[in-house]
């Protein structure tokens, strides 16, 4: 999906008057529903119309109308479908008592490390606040299952359960859980047990709380309107998604929202179901259209950085061909760089440092300036640094290039190994553009930055010398 590029091609398709636009709604008629068709993330529906398509039933059982008896049960078995509905669609009333839980999941992680240290040791601890981002989204998911809390009480295995649900989750950052529940589950389970007491509590009070918001006639119906009617307006953009595209191009992050371009074009068609539709989820779209124009260029920016890996890897015995192509590829990033400084690039920019803000236990200081670490270190002092969604994206595109490397299980044995195998100077240059990454990302503070000189006289900038060791801290301070 390319939303701001097809310059030529736009133009030349409207002065040509070829772009049919609501081609295939037709005038005055009303579309039947259809499942709508993929435009976005490989062969996936975005992760809202996916979901809703596919918890329809159970949804609307949850928010349907009159008084429900078992509605706290429902509530209790369904609090994760809940949390992922009104993340989805943007709903105020229950995201507000989500947001609270989570911080204080948050601060169960944050203020955890002494209780995990005292009860199971310096390594489980130390493990525990490298991966405060992981444990906070295990806790969020066991927090929010009854059948694992049930488990958790009767003190039963909870190891597959907790599996099956984070591969259910359709958010970003699914694939870096998956290999931290391969690498760490085991010796994780005492931990999430620390927490048994107050994981029930918490699910207590949640479904106390949100039983009162969905028990309103009012807002089970409004709910009930928004899982019929999203996937019909997503269908609408899908089917006109071209004129969509053209109409946004060179315009700031608000403008190219598109959501007065689909009304324009529903109401030519003559729809006024569709009209409808659109004016009332405007801030839908408005999501839709940020998140897919966001992640279109975080995706456009990394794979500038890392498209020549795998000509690096092919001629890493080849210095000059090597040199020739490091060449090429440092150019094109500094042409991506320049080309990223438009509001929607400082947007995606603020996200991914919010994101690494929120779990600040994955930032730590700095080492002395001229502190020797191994190369391997280097990496996974940099893949530290960043969010997990930002971590997912990039580890595909390495591993594109160079499939025996994975960065999502960079911490393990089995890749420390991989690491060593590697030429010099090709595991020199993708610690490089690690580096180049987090930087554009504005993930990297300047002034914690060391340079370390290679065997080779290669100078690389690393950060978090002290990744494995010494208290975290927010690099914003």
């Amino acid at each position: 999906m390319k939303l701001f590029t097809v310059y030529a091609l736009c133009g030349a398709m409207l002065a040509s008057g070829k772009m049919n636009q609501c081609a295939k709604t037709p005038k005055g008629g009303i579309r039947r529903y259809q499942p709508p068709r993929t435009i976005e993330r490989g062969d996936n529906n975005p992760a809202t119309i996916e979901f809703l398509l596919d918890n329809r039933v159970d949804l609307l059982n949850i928010f349907a109308a009159g008084t429900n008896p078992e509605l706290e049960q429902d509530i209790s078995s369904n609090m994760a479908k809940i949390n992922t509905f009104q993340h989805a669609v943007g709903d105020q009333f229950m995201g507000q008592i989500f947001r609270v839980t989570r911080q204080i999941i948050v601060n169960m992680v944050a203020e955890g490390e002494f209780t995990v240290h005292k009860a199971l040791g310096e390594k489980v601890a130390k493990d525990f606040r490298d991966n405060s981002q992981r444990v906070t989204r295990a806790l969020r998911d066991i927090m929010y299952s009854q059948d694992i809390l049930i488990k958790l009480a009767n003190d039963e295995d909870f190891s597959e359960d907790l599996k099956i649900v984070n591969s259910k989750d359709l958010s970003e950052g699914t694939k870096v859980q998956e290999a931290f529940y391969n690498t760490h589950l085991p010796a994780f389970i005492p931990v999430f047990k620390l927490f048994t007491t107050k994981f029930i509590d918490l699910h207590k009070d949640l479904t106390l709380q949100l039983s009162k918001i969905i028990s309103d006639e009012k807002q089970k119906s409004s709910y009930r309107r928004v899982i019929n009617e999203l996937p019909q307006v997503y269908q609408f953009i899908n089917d006109n998604i071209d004129y969509v595209m053209m109409n946004n191009v060179d315009k700031d992050l608000e403008e190219a929202v598109a959501s007065d371009i689909l009304r324009v074009m529903a109401e030519q068609s003559g729809n006024s179901q569709i009209v409808s539709m659109l004016h009332r989820h405007g801030k839908f779209i408005k999501k839709v259209m940020v998140e897919r124009s966001m992640q279109q260029q975080k995706e456009k920016a990394i794979a500038k950085v890392t498209e020549k890996n795998a000509e690096l890897k092919q001629a890493a015995d080849n210095e000059e061909e090597f040199n020739r192509i490091l060449e090429e590829a440092k150019k094109a990033g500094e042409e991506i760089t320049d080309a990223m400084r438009k509001q929607i690039w400082n947007q995606v920019i603020a996200n991914q440092k919010d994101l690494q803000k929120e779990e600040i236990s994955n930032q730590q200081k700095a080492g002395k300036k001229g502190q020797s670490l191994s190369k391997y270190q280097h990496m996974v002092a940099l893949m530290n640094l960043m969010p997990d969604e930002l971590k997912e994206t990039l580890a595909q595109m390495v591993q594109d290039s160079c499939p025996e490397l994975d960065l999502l299980t960079i911490e393990t044995a089995a890749m420390e190994k991989v690491v060593s195998e590697q030429p010099d100077n090709f595991i020199d240059q993708l610690i490089q553009e690690l580096h180049d990454v987090c930087d554009m990302f504005g993930l990297i503070d300047a002034d914690k930055v060391t340079t370390y000189t290679a065997a080779d006289g290669t100078e690389i900038e690393f950060y978090a010398a002290d990744w494995h060791q010494g208290k975290k801290v927010d690099w914003s301070e």
